[in-house]
């Protein structure tokens, strides 16, 4: 039997640490981190994005991330500090678990 979804996200948040609000205002200017909101795209229609952040809606992050890939986003270069979010913590959960899997 595989994984339930609390585990995975336990797991995921053992693994890598949230970022306290605080802490991402400060990053906010920083040119070396990018946000990354990985809502849907009807969430961000109806409250935006935050300031300079790249959308990288769930399932599309692999290939935005890939920087040899027709669909990369110059934005997720692997050098840059990656923060992932989203409205609750869910849908950025799985992805914080281990970002480098995914070129970012």
């Amino acid at each position: 039997m595989g994984k339930k979804v609390q585990e995975m996200l336990d797991n995921a948040n053992q693994r890598v640490p949230k970022v306290e609000v605080n802490q991402a205002i400060e990053w906010m200017n920083d040119e070396n981190t990018v946000f990354v909101d990985v809502r849907s795209r009807d969430a961000i229609r109806d409250s935006g994005l935050v300031r300079g952040a790249v959308h990288a809606e769930r399932g599309m992050i692999e290939f935005f991330a890939d920087q040899e890939h027709a669909l990369r986003k110059p934005e997720l270069k692997p050098a840059k500090r990656v923060v992932l979010y989203c409205a609750a913590g869910g849908p950025g959960s799985p992805r914080r678990c281990n970002p480098a899997r995914y070129g970012v």
